[in-house]
């Protein structure tokens, strides 16, 4: 066992484990005597078996039951320990660690409490559970060799964590959202040429080392390992991931012995090269390609007349230009799929689209060489491409990399764009590929991140993205998709705010917004039935759905529209009215509101006007003895949403005082205050006035988080000033912060470049879509 995994846990008499003791079957050969072992949770006596009945640690002791067993019977690995015990420890720097059968979590991290804690709570501590007890095989079995390889344990178990989800947890409806919690998170992190691959050879000293504990790791590794069960088929890929383990176990693993076991599985002939052989740009290159795919629109052009394109996807560099800098070295073997608008398939057809079957079609041209469609290609795709013609038709248009399993971007010819944002909406009960929720969300994603990066041709950069959100949002059913165009135009609101073009782009989002809210008079009563003792006593309905509504309501309640926000003070009144004694117990009432899944919505935009009588009652909560962390969390987060200025100077200072807000939790709430324009200034003047107080922690964090959100050429002059102070006469490189400040001050830098190249242009853009739903009548190009 790696020394790092070795743990011991000294307690107080007030720590309990949780009784009585949830036990789990190890897996043994067919035949041979079963074991058992206990799953026990540990954790503060009033949250495991207090006075008040409460068995907060019970939720992780029958998952993490569920998610033991399971791994050992997929990968038919004993566990091989006498016991798995989950401690919820009340100070804790990180978030969880695997230690061999002492698996540590920060305590509002393992505790979930049944008709109080939110499906979103729950389905963070069945992820955690999932990450943290996928390392009983990948990380403590199968160790990598050396932290360069960091990912052969984090970005497995990222992957692995959502299996889990998936296996165990099927009602909750989760694998639809894979793309937008990992893919999207490390495509938008690996698009900077200050990344890393996953390999990297260069690691050696405790620094280097820590910085591989990264989202390319994590979320890079995990989405890797994404497009290999695309490549290959589940079937075929858990075979090999099973024959890997088994191999393996016990030693120190290095990424080629992965990889020859997929080659294992995935042979190949003689004359054609490895999968192995295809995947090493993959992780041993960091960034990220984007294809670009161009089609032959004459008259009399074969359906096959595509040309492809690729180069490494990055967003400008702002040094004066906005031009980045490509190496001619850096290609992928991209794995191809194709489909277009006019297949229609029963909408079953479309939920696991695999991105071949053993024979993947690989684009490998250099970069910035085209390359067409080889005829070898074309015989594998099961969809063809239609003949161009010289019609405009919305069903004949293209769409690559078939439910987003590739870690690329695409991009199209003005033509094609054209014809995806004009293409019929999809209903009914048989559909085109626009109904695929990945895809839906490869597209906003994509589009908005080719304007980012200037890779738009032919057309205003940002015209394309936003006539997709004005054609396709308002009719939007599912959550990820909805969640990344509404991250993505956050962005655009985060650069606009303060600037005299906001005001046209916000009443545009609250017309856009209120469609969605309005469309759905129920919208707040997206009840989860919980199910508790035993996981029997309710069903779950889907997870999807009540995150759908509730960022519908975060959108129409963010961009002020009038009926979200008098519900949202009249939920508020009523959780209120329960005095303080009684709002965080459960309570039917709190059901029929529906408060236990709108409670930080709730908070957030019933206290926007900053009501004096809801403000003292929400602080008297925070300080009440026995509100646990996770409570005080949801208070913090909304008391963050206050309009009043005085309210928002007192949460500063309440946020600085460890008697309340627990140092672990400090940057959290920090990060509530960047929400809204108003608060993220207040924010950054007390950040500047308190500096050299003692009062601050993390101070680079908190200098890219606010100094790199600033907007505008004063603000830039104030964030060099407190360099300097920081400095203090040192060199830079003599203190902590002068990374985050470097950091800082090329974003600002961007976002002015950014707001004089963009600003104009999107007010412009949304005053002409003067229809919700429609793809404008004013010509695209």
């Amino acid at each position: 066992m790696p020394v790092y995994l070795n743990a011991f846990l000294v307690s107080t008499d007030d720590f309990k484990m949780h009784s009585p003791e949830v036990t789990a079957n190890d897996y043994v050969p067919s035949g041979a005597d079963e074991i058992t072992f206990p799953v026990n949770v540990f954790g503060n006596s009033e949250l495991i078996e207090g006075s008040n009945g409460r068995k907060d640690g019970l939720f992780a002791a029958e998952h993490g039951r569920n998610v033991i067993e399971t791994l050992t019977t997929r990968f038919e690995q004993p566990y091989g320990l006498t016991k798995l015990d989950q401690v919820g420890v009340p100070d804790f720097v990180h978030n969880a660690m695997e230690n061999w059968g002492l698996v540590l979590y920060r305590e509002a991290s393992l505790m979930y409490q049944p008709k109080v804690s939110t499906a979103d709570q729950k389905r963070a501590v069945a992820s955690l559970v999932g990450h943290e007890l996928s390392h009983m095989i990948f990380g403590n079995l199968l160790t990598c060799e050396w932290w360069s390889d960091s990912w052969l344990n984090e970005g497995f178990a990222r992957f692995m964590e959502f299996e889990m989800l998936v296996w165990t947890k099927s009602s909750w409806n989760v694998r639809p959202m894979f793309n937008y919690w990992v893919v999207r998170d490390a495509l938008a992190q690996d698009a900077h040429s200050a990344t890393h691959a996953l390999s990297d050879s260069s690691v050696q000293t405790p620094a280097e080392i820590d910085g591989m504990f990264d989202t390319i790791t994590y979320a890079k590794g995990a989405s890797v390992l994404h497009m290999i069960k695309g490549i290959m088929g589940e079937t075929p890929f858990f075979n090999a991931l099973k024959a890997y383990v088994q191999k393996y176990k016990g030693q120190s693993v290095r990424p080629e012995h992965f990889l020859s076991e997929l080659d294992t599985v995935e042979a190949a002939a003689a004359d054609v090269k490895k999968l192995s052989d295809h995947l090493k740009g993959w992780i041993e290159q960091k960034g990220y390609p984007v294809v670009k795919i161009t089609r032959n629109y004459d008259f009399n052009a074969a359906a096959e007349d595509i040309s492809f394109t690729q180069s490494r996807f990055l967003l400008p560099v702002w040094n004066g230009s906005s031009t980045s800098v490509h190496s001619a070295t850096e290609k992928w073997d991209i794995p191809l799929t194709l489909t277009n608008g006019a297949i229609i398939k029963d909408p079953a057809e479309w939920a696991d689209v695999q991105v071949a079957t053993n024979t993947p079609c690989w684009v490998t041209s250099a970069a910035g060489a085209t390359e067409k469609l080889s005829a070898a290609c074309l015989a594998i795709l099961s969809e063809r491409p239609q003949v161009p013609g010289n019609d405009t038709m919305g069903s004949n248009y293209i769409v690559a990399n078939v439910q987003q399993y590739g870690f690329y971007r695409v991009n199209y010819d003005l033509t094609n764009w054209i014809r995806i944002i004009r293409a019929p909406v999809p209903s009914g009960t048989t559909v085109n590929i626009l109904n695929d929720v990945a895809t839906r969300g490869q597209l906003f994603d994509d589009s908005f991140n080719l304007a980012r990066a200037d890779l738009m041709e032919g057309v205003e950069q940002y015209d394309v993205p936003l006539r997709l959100v004005n054609r396709y949002l308002p009719g939007e059913v599912a959550y990820a998709p909805l969640a990344s165009a509404t991250d993505n135009i956050r962005f655009i609101d985060q650069m606009l705010r303060g600037s005299p073009n906001y005001r046209r782009f916000a009443l545009y989002m609250q017309t856009l917004a209120a469609a969605l809210y309005n469309a759905r008079p129920d919208i707040w009563s997206t009840d989860w039935v919980d199910a508790t003792t035993a996981e029997t006593a309710g069903t779950e309905s889907s997870y999807g759905e009540l995150m759908f509504n509730n960022l519908i309501i975060e959108t129409a309640c963010f961009y002020e529209v009038p009926e979200c926000l008098a519900e949202a003070e009249r939920r508020l009144g009523v959780w209120v009215g329960r005095g303080p004694s009684a709002a965080f117990a459960p309570d039917e009432r709190l059901s029929t509101e529906n408060l236990i899944q709108t409670k930080s919505l709730v908070l957030c935009y019933g206290l926007r006007d900053g009501k004096p009588a809801y403000w003292q009652f929400m602080k008297e909560l925070l300080v009440l003895p026995g509100t646990i962390t996770s409570s005080k969390l949801i208070l913090l987060r909304g008391m963050a949403c206050s309009r009043d200025e005085s309210h928002l100077q007192e949460l500063l200072m309440m946020a600085t005082d460890t008697t309340i807000v627990r140092s672990q939790d400090v940057n959290a709430v920090f990060g509530y205050l960047t929400k809204f324009h108003q608060s993220h200034i207040l924010t950054w003047d007390f950040i500047q006035r308190e500096w050299s107080s003692g009062k601050l922690t993390n101070r680079a964090n908190l200098v890219t988080t606010f100094g790199g959100g600033l907007t505008n050429q004063w603000r830039l002059e104030q964030l060099k000033v407190l360099f300097e102070i920081a400095k203090d006469g040192k060199e830079a490189t003599d203190i902590p912060e002068a990374g985050a400040f470097l950091r800082a001050i090329e974003r600002v830098e961007g976002n002015l470049l950014w707001i004089g190249k963009h600003s104009q242009q999107i007010a412009s853009l949304v005053s002409r879509m003067t229809t919700i739903g429609s793809d404008s009548t004013v010509p695209l190009a």
